[in-house]
């Protein structure tokens, strides 16, 4: 799926995308940098798929495992910067890593970032090409390295084999009567495709770069945290599809839409694969019907089953858009995100690595805690490619990440198409939606008031707020 998105915007150099997987803490304590290079080593023959590169292109990539590969650190001191333009240099560089380009034929499709900020004070950040690998490997990597890190110190025991990626991969390929089945329940769910947009936009592109992406983040209070998860035990479902049921209900209260596709992701692993470096990650897509009538209780209950349905029947992207689309193969290649309306998915909650003698913090990639709520996030796209201005928007139309244990949201978007007051009002919204569903289970859609009235979106997929 990644592989056919990035060559609909990159047909020569999919890699070229800088959508990666990546993580970065903190480091205090007096680190051995020549240690830190052999335990990256020693990782490097752990996990072939850190030994992955593509050997063919078009349609259907191929792909090699290497024997070995170089050891791919680059160290960087800010050491002797003034404070301030450390703090700035610093955030430069871990944006740098986590959106950068890779040469997907030539190997490694990864990297280690060392940034030395004082003696016994660093920043490490991994950054894995997300063609070779998903959310769950960057922190794999670097615990896996603390592991390494410390066995080379003689720390700790050296850790037992892991399964390859080489020889699990191929575990979640459907047979004939379990791929028959998972084209026709995506037949049947995405048909018609989507064809308007859900939110309501302008095109600023002229005056606002297309290429800038907002964030904004959104803390529960800790009542709001409490009641999600207390509904969640009430409907026998998890705090993330509490959150997916109350982000249906606001789309089919500010739209008047009753049917919505929104596209999300699993983890894709099991015991086999839960310790494997690789790209496991699947994407799936909640299709639903709301009744005009129907009240929050119930909207949690239809995302819930149709939840389990589309994870029961998960099949490889080509599979999925080939049952939606009878002109998918003529058509390549053709973007995922033509499969839904919008997007909304989990977000991995943070787990510290362990480097014996070093004390490890999370270093998130953004601004000063002091700076505005919004970061500018660059999104690597051409204006000169075909249907690039509608994918634009596509691409950066809202989408979400919510925190598995129901603490909060990121809400990113364009600014080129969405207006900030827009997303602001959304964001309102949702807070209320999501805490009505607990106090409220029973109002019905129709009884919900937004805090900016909304014309329902027709067939020019065009309105505006009030």
């Amino acid at each position: 799926m990644l592989w056919e998105f990035a060559r609909s915007l990159f047909p020569d150099r999919p890699g070229a995308l800088g959508i990666n997987a990546a993580e970065a803490v903190s480091l205090r304590g007096p680190l051995d940098v020549p240690r830190l290079r052999a335990a990256m080593a020693d990782l490097i023959a752990r996990h072939d798929a850190l030994r992955l590169v593509f050997v063919s292109g078009g349609d259907d990539p191929s792909i090699r495992f290497l024997d070995d590969v170089p050891v791919p650190l680059s160290v960087t001191d800010l050491s002797g910067l003034p404070a301030e333009l450390r703090t700035v240099r610093l955030d430069e560089l871990l944006r740098g890593a986590e959106d950068r380009p890779f040469d997907v034929y030539t190997a490694p499709l990864w990297q280690v970032r060392l940034i030395r900020l004082g003696d016994s004070h660093h920043v490490l950040a991994v950054t894995l090409c997300h063609l070779i690998a998903d959310g769950r490997s960057a922190q794999l990597v670097l615990r896996d390295l603390g592991v390494a890190y410390g066995c080379r110190g003689g720390a700790v025991a050296p850790p037992a084999p892991v399964s390859g990626y080489s020889t699990t991969m191929d575990t979640g390929r459907l047979d004939g009567e379990r791929a028959r089945a998972a084209a026709e329940y995506w037949r049947d769910r995405l048909r018609p495709l989507p064809r308007e947009e859900v939110f309501p936009s302008v095109d600023r592109s002229a005056s606002v770069d297309t290429g800038i992406e907002l964030r904004v983040r959104v803390d529960f209070p800790d009542r709001v945290t409490a009641g999600l998860r207390h509904a969640a035990a009430a409907h026998r479902t998890t705090p993330f599809l509490v959150m997916l049921g109350a982000y249906r209900a606001l789309l089919a209260a500010s739209t008047g839409r009753p049917r919505t596709v929104i596209g999300t992701t699993t983890s894709g692993r099991g015991p086999r694969t839960a310790e494997v470096v690789g790209q496991f990650t699947t994407n799936t897509y909640v299709a639903t019907t709301v009744p005009a009538d129907a009240t929050l209780a119930d909207v949690v209950r239809l995302v819930h089953g149709e939840s389990a349905l589309a994870i029961r029947h998960a099949a490889p992207y080509k599979l999925v858009a080939s049952a939606a689309n009878d002109d998918f193969s003529r058509q390549r290649p053709w973007p995922q995100m033509n499969l839904y309306d919008v997007w909304f998915q989990s977000d991995l909650p943070p787990r510290p690595p362990v480097f014996a003698g070093l004390t490890v913090s999370p270093a998130p990639v953004g601004p000063p805690a002091d700076a505005p709520s919004a970061e500018a996030v660059p999104v690597p796209l051409r204006p000169d490619q075909p249907g690039w201005l509608a994918m634009t928007r596509k691409r950066v139309t809202p989408w979400v990440l919510a925190d598995t244990g129901g603490t909060g949201i990121t809400v990113a978007y364009g600014p080129a198409f969405f207006d900030r007051r827009q997303v602001t009002d959304w964001t309102r919204d949702y807070v209320a939606v999501l805490t009505a569903l607990f106090e409220e289970p029973d109002r019905r859609l129709t009884d919900i008031r937004l805090s900016a009235e909304r014309r329902p979106v027709g067939t020019s997929g065009a309105t505006a707020p009030a």
